[in-house]
C-alpha cells in the first residue's frame, strides 16, 4: 500500500507555517510577551558605511548602507537611536553592532513619514556592569 505521507506533507507544511506566522503575530501583537521597557530612540543621520552602495545591475535597485556613530550604553541600561535613509530612498532594514556580546539588540522596526520606511529604530541592552557601545544602521533602497 502507498504511503500518503509526501502528499500530506506537501499539504501540511503551508498550514503549519501560516499557524506559526498567526501564533507569533498574535503574541507579538497583544504586547504580553515583551519587557522592553520604552525607550526613546532619537533619529540620527548616519555616515555612509565603508562599501556604502550597491546598485543591482539587472534591476536597477540601488541599496545603501547607514550607521551611526558609536554610542555609549550604559551598564545595565537601555539605549536607542534611530538613523534615517537620505532623500529618496526607503529604510528596508536595520542592523545594530556592538563592542560586547552583553550588548544585544531587543527591538528593531522601521519608522515611518508620510507613509514611507524613513528610518529604522533600534534598541540594545546593557546586560554588563561595564558601559558598552553599539551602533545602529539602516538599509535604504530605491
Amino acid at each position: 500500500m502507498p504511503s500518503i505521507w509526501p502528499i500530506a506533507r506537501k499539504s501540511l507544511i503551508p498550514l503549519l507555517v501560516l499557524s506559526a506566522v498567526g501564533v507569533g503575530f498574535v503574541v507579538a501583537s497583544s504586547g504580553a510577551a515583551t519587557s522592553t521597557p520604552s525607550v526613546n530612540a532619537p533619529r540620527v543621520v548616519p555616515h555612509a558605511t565603508v562599501k556604502p552602495h550597491v546598485t543591482s545591475a539587472k534591476s536597477g535597485l540601488q541599496v545603501a548602507y547607514y550607521e551611526t556613530n558609536p554610542i555609549t550604553v550604559p551598564a545595565g541600561e537601555f539605549k536607542g537611536a534611530s538613523p534615517v535613509c537620505p532623500r529618496g530612498y526607503e529604510a528596508i532594514s536595520g542592523f545594530v553592532h556592538s563592542n560586547s556580546p552583553k550588548v544585544s539588540e531587543v527591538e528593531s522596526a522601521p519608522e515611518f513619514e508620510k507613509g514611507k520606511a524613513r528610518a529604522w529604530s533600534t534598541v540594545v541592552n546593557n546586560q554588563d556592569s561595564k558601559p558598552g557601545q553599539m551602533q545602529a544602521g539602516v538599509v535604504c533602497a530605491r
